[in-house]
């Protein structure tokens, strides 16, 4: 295998190349014609910026498989359909952002801190309104299902404006954008 492979010169050709990278050409300061398999492959697997919008929930789940009416104490967690698709493109080594509203208080710092966790960007994340949305799990045991009940009235993002985020800034360089 060659230690180079042909890309097309800007300078010369005006067709884009394979990588939509501009490769300079040390000596004579113009793109040149050949680009080293290392910067071809950095440039063909960059990992795209995916955008990701939605209603992030504090997970609250029995532990176990107890029922609801059998159980002390749940098990915290953070999750919500985009939130959740956020945090697997991360782990993939994507550019992951999620984008929401969540409360200016201790709970909505705690969710923005597990997305974190998990290598998401939050900054575009608006801080606002009274609640987070809660959702509850009972988790299933053999033929019984799991249950889950929802209790999301009045949370921050469901009383999200369009105007409280700034759209053109957040999908600025976005390759994809992800809502439910």
């Amino acid at each position: 295998v060659d230690e180079y492979a042909n890309v097309h010169c800007l300078q010369c050709q005006r067709q884009e190349h394979i990588t939509k990278m501009r490769f300079f050409c040390d000596s004579h300061r113009h793109i040149r014609k050949y680009a080293s398999k290392n910067e071809i492959a950095a440039a063909i697997f960059r990992m795209p910026k995916i955008v990701t919008f939605g209603e992030i929930m504090l997970r609250l789940s029995t532990l176990g498989q107890t029922r609801f009416v059998q159980s002390n104490s749940f098990d915290v967690c953070y999750g919500g359909g985009e939130a959740n698709v956020a945090l697997s493109l991360s782990n993939y080594g994507n550019e992951a952002i999620f984008v929401t509203k969540l409360p200016s208080n201790e709970i909505g710092q705690s969710a923005i801190n597990a997305m974190r966790g998990y290598g998401v960007n939050t900054d575009y994340i608006v801080r606002g309104g009274n609640r987070i949305g809660i959702y509850f799990l009972e988790t299933g045991a053999s033929i019984r299902p799991s249950k889950v009940i929802y209790d999301r009235a009045a949370s921050s993002i469901s009383e999200a404006k369009a105007d409280d985020f700034n759209f053109d800034k957040i999908f600025e360089g976005a390759d994809w954008f992800h809502w439910t």
